[in-house]
């Protein structure tokens, strides 16, 4: 109320003042929008002549219910409205304004105090009728209360025998859709000074305990109303701050997120998705905070969304990992698991020898350089030298491979689950990525782990996992640092291989549901799944092409083409198993919208450590036997590699552990 959408002509029309008020409910239009001429038209304004029924009066034509003849009795129940029958001020009726929900809103003019304001005027019968006495009571009480200056003031308000009287101040500049709609796209700098004074009357507000419910511009229907306001559930301050942003969204891009629907049911359902496309073109500032906004479940932590360069770099980087032929090296194993393996062939587990057998790795020939595209750092690793003191990261990025980081801290026990988990290292994460992006990394790894039984995984494992992993991603990116998602479905138990992939669908999809949810940019992502394989324990033996064609198909059911490239663990297989594996993966004639190779441990290392056995003299040995296993996997990453090794030798043995961590 308030706003002039009226042509006026000048009335000498006359009504006696018996107090004013306004609605209690309006925001006032931003006085800088004002001051910058956004809103100032062409043309004089021209005052209305009012007919007599759009006038107050004093008459009772509408039957029993409105026949309140006795103040007193008036008084007992409407104190918030004097009755003011014998004190006579004159005001001018200008214009006829709206027709709000019970009653006229009029433009008039203070005669003696040559002042403009706006009189809303509700039939006592219509307030009766509707059942709005209270809403009416509280409409001045809260008004007489709050005073902020993007706040419409309330005026006066009083009563007659027949009608309530609202006056409040009067916007010449009219209301905020009028504009809207004549303008249609506003610029940024306007949006943003809506959203700092309306956000600030809005916060007034919510600090008194008042919810507005009603943030819209003028006759925007159900695709301004809250999700709260559709579900008819209770309110909360969220369902204001949801208005304002469907607000500004409309102002920025000239149009609402959603079309109006007219059943309600079906426009809650679309709310609630929460489906809201930010243009490009709007600064990544304001798309944030329109995301931010508009969103029903949020993330805890907030991070401003991608440039269009952050998601360039992110997405070359992936793109350079998985390039055709090459796949990952994982040497990030903790001290823990790199002394189980240095156990195996009676070496000591210190930080020399751990450092010398990463040696092993990397000084491999430019023979790697086909192979592998990108290489996983423990942190211990990440700050060590050669024998020579270059810097491991040094050498492996002037072999043009890129570097990365294992960033989680390991597997802890999930409350409420028959001995399952979660991973763990998400605080802090936000600063470890940052300083790890200075170091050299380009890329990070996370891994969740679920096992296969009975009862699991429930569905409690499986989402809060999905989410640890959404959250680490969106970390990872806002710093630069391409995320790889490990969901592992551990190989424990007699599970066949159907059961294998319904559990991998199953997890794959509330992977990507959680990774939409928080807005992780796919294409600057990868994933490493395990291939779908059967229980370790099971009878039942597989072709290679029955796990690939399993594989495939669990994939092509849950992640999307947007993902860059899925690079598969090795999840205990033998070093042949695995390459056969993958192999047949990238021969399965199903469609394959994402590169398709490796991330193995294991499955590239085993060989090279038991030639290795912690003898100097058995380095480049050893060196040869890691750059075998590469060329094999960089031939099956591209559906290349038929057996030629013993499989019943070193290369086929199992590298299966039980509850694997590492």
């Amino acid at each position: 109320m308030g706003g002039d959408g009226s042509k006026n002509k000048a009335s000498s029309s006359l009504v006696k003042r018996r107090s004013l008020s306004c609605h209690q409910g309006f925001l006032s239009v931003p006085a800088q929008l004002v001051h910058h001429g956004l809103f100032r038209r062409s043309g004089q304004c021209r005052e209305y002549p009012v007919s007599e029924q759009s006038q107050p009066s004093d008459s009772n034509p509408e039957g029993p219910h409105a026949n309140w003849t006795l103040p007193g009795f008036i008084s007992i129940f409407l104190p918030e409205f004097p009755h003011r029958f014998t004190r006579q001020v004159d005001l001018q009726i200008l214009g006829f304004i709206a027709k709000g929900s019970f009653g006229p809103i009029l433009k008039v003019k203070d005669v003696s105090k040559e002042e403009t304001y706006a009189v809303k005027v509700l039939p006592k019968a219509a307030v009766l009728r509707h059942g709005v006495l209270q809403q009416s009571k509280e409409e001045v009480i809260i008004q007489r209360q709050v005073r902020h200056p993007f706040l419409l003031s309330l005026r006066d308000c009083w009563q007659s025998q027949s009608n309530l009287f609202i006056m409040c101040d009067y916007c010449s500049t009219g209301d905020l859709y009028t504009y809207w709609t004549l303008k249609g796209l506003f610029e940024e700098t306007d949006v943003r000074v809506f959203a700092a004074e309306l956000g600030s009357a809005l916060g007034f507000l919510h600090n008194f305990g008042i919810i507005h419910r009603d943030v819209k511009m003028e006759n925007i229907l159900l695709t301004d109303k809250a999700p709260e306001v559709l579900s008819g559930g209770p309110y909360s301050h969220a369902a204001d701050w949801w208005s304002l942003g469907i607000l500004l969204y409309a102002l920025a891009t000239g149009e609402f997120p959603l079309a109006a629907e007219v059943d309600h049911a079906v426009m809650l359902s679309r709310v609630s998705e929460g489906l809201y496309e930010m243009p490009v073109s709007l600064s990544p500032a304001l798309a944030f905070l329109l995301i931010e906004v508009v969103s029903e479940s949020r993330m805890t932590h907030q991070f401003p969304p991608l440039t269009t360069e952050q998601k360039k770099e992110l997405h070359e980087i992936a793109l350079r990992i998985v390039s055709p032929g090459k796949g990952i090296l994982a040497a990030d194993e903790s001290i823990g698991s790199m002394g189980k393996r240095l156990n195996q062939i009676g070496v000591e587990n210190n930080e020399e020898n751990r450092r010398l057998f990463r040696q092993v790795l990397f000084t491999a020939d430019d023979r790697i350089d086909n192979c592998i595209g990108g290489v996983i750092f423990f942190h211990e690793t990440l700050y060590q030298n050669s024998d020579d003191g270059v810097p491991f990261v040094k050498m492996i990025k002037d072999k043009g491979i890129t570097i990365g980081i294992k960033v989680d801290k390991g597997v802890v026990p999930l409350p409420g689950t028959n001995g399952e988990t979660t991973t763990q290292g998400l605080d802090g994460l936000s600063e470890r990525c940052a300083q790890y992006k200075k170091d050299g990394a380009d890329f990070a790894k996370w891994r969740c782990v679920m096992k296969i039984s009975e009862t699991t995984p429930s569905n409690l494992c499986i989402t809060e996992n999905a989410k640890v992993l959404a959250r680490y991603a969106s970390i990872c990116q806002q710093h630069g640092i391409v995320p790889i998602v490990e969901p592992e479905i551990l190989p424990d138990g007699d599970h066949n291989l159907k059961r294998c992939q319904f559990v991998t669908e199953r997890v794959l999809a509330a992977v990507y549901k959680a990774m939409f949810d928080h807005h992780v940019y796919l294409e600057g992502t990868l994933l490493k799944p395990n291939m779908v394989t059967p229980g370790h324990g099971c009878p039942t033996k597989y072709s290679a092409e029955e796990v690939a064609m399993a594989t495939v198909t669990a994939l092509r059911r849950t992640v999307p083409p947007a993902v860059t490239g899925v690079t598969f663990l090795s999840g205990g297989q033998s070093e042949e198993e695995a390459s056969i594996n993958l192999s047949a993966i990238n021969n399965c004639r199903l469609v394959k919208p994402w590169a398709l190779t490796f991330s193995f441990g294991r499955a590239l290392q085993a060989s090279a450590l038991k030639t290795w056995r912690g003898q100097r003299e058995n380095e480049a040995a050893a060196t040869e036997e890691f750059i075998k296993r590469a060329e094999i996997n960089s031939l099956a990453s591209q559906g290349k590699y038929t057996v030629c090794g013993d499989s019943s030798g070193a290369t086929g043995l199992s590298h299966y552990l039980s509850s694997y961590a590492y």
